[in-house]
C-alpha cells in the first residue's frame, strides 16, 4: 500500500484531503498514520461484509467495461494511466458525437 502510495506521488498525483475505502486486509495502523502524515490521504478501513460486496461490484463492473483484465500494465500507475486514457477516449467520443448531432453513446464508429 506504501509503494502504491508513493507511485502515485512521484507521478504527480495530489492525495490531499482525499478519502480512500481501505480493504479490511490492508488494515495498518503504520500505513493509516503514513498515508495521512505523508500525504494528507485519510483511509477508512471498513468491516469485511459491510464494504466488500458494493467495493468489489464496483470494481467488476469497471473491469468489463473498460477491459482492465487486457491491459498488461505491471504497476499501479501504469494501471491508472492506461485506465485514464481510455476515460479520456470515451469522453472525447461522446463530445465529437455531441457536436456532430449523434447519439451520445454511439462510440462504436471510433473502435479501433
Amino acid at each position: 500500500m506504501t509503494t502504491y502510495l508513493d507511485e502515485c506521488a512521484e507521478a504527480g498525483v495530489s492525495l490531499a484531503g482525499q478519502t480512500w475505502l481501505v480493504d479490511f486486509g490492508y488494515r495498518s495502523k503504520a500505513v493509516e498514520k503514513y498515508a495521512h502524515s505523508r500525504y494528507g490521504l485519510t483511509l477508512l478501513v471498513g468491516k469485511p461484509a459491510a464494504w466488500r460486496r458494493p467495493i468489489e461490484g464496483v470494481i467488476s463492473v469497471l473491469c468489463s467495461l473498460f477491459h482492465l483484465e487486457d491491459v498488461l500494465a505491471t504497476t499501479g500507475i501504469g494501471l491508472y494511466r492506461r485506465f485514464q486514457a481510455k476515460i479520456t477516449a470515451f469522453n472525447l467520443a461522446r463530445y465529437f458525437n455531441h457536436g456532430l448531432g449523434r447519439e451520445p453513446m454511439d462510440l462504436a464508429r471510433y473502435a479501433v
